[in-house]
């Protein structure tokens, strides 16, 4: 009787603790894709997210023009952008591990029920990239609007 119990009671804990692993390795993804500043370059970023420089500008803070120095390699970005593109190229690798590459642009640049209307870009612009985040987060359960 009591190993009949007992075996109940880790099925009853399984889904949950499938479920923290699952958060756990979207949490951790950052830290796994071994993305770190110095090496995220703003043109492979851009593209990757299938975004015109003047949307990718809104993103990051830099203008078009800065922007378009950085993928031409005239210049580094400042610190504050390429810890941006660090952010951004989390997000983008997140993204591809919930949906096809391909479709990642496609959703940045769309309006959300989820967002209110708005596009995870639009959210982003706006600094609540955290919002985007946790849409990923329902994306990879199933569960997103």
């Amino acid at each position: 009787m009591k190993k009949k119990q007992a075996k109940r009671g880790l099925e009853a804990r399984a889904p949950a603790r499938r479920e923290a692993n699952r958060v756990a390795s979207l949490m951790d993804l950052g830290e796994r894709l071994d993305i770190e500043p110095g090496l995220v370059g703003a043109a492979k970023v851009r593209e990757g997210f299938g975004l015109t420089r003047e949307e990718f500008s809104r993103v990051t803070g830099a203008s078009v023009r800065s922007l378009a120095t950085y993928e031409q390699g005239k210049s580094p970005p400042g610190r504050a952008v390429q810890t941006r593109l660090v952010e951004l190229a989390r997000l983008h690798a997140a993204l591809c591990a919930v949906m096809k590459a391909g479709r990642v642009g496609a959703w940045m640049t769309t309006p959300s029920p989820g967002f209110g209307g708005l596009k995870p870009l639009e959210v982003i612009e706006r600094g609540q990239i955290d919002r985007v985040w946790r849409a990923v987060y329902e994306l990879s359960l199933g569960t997103a609007t």
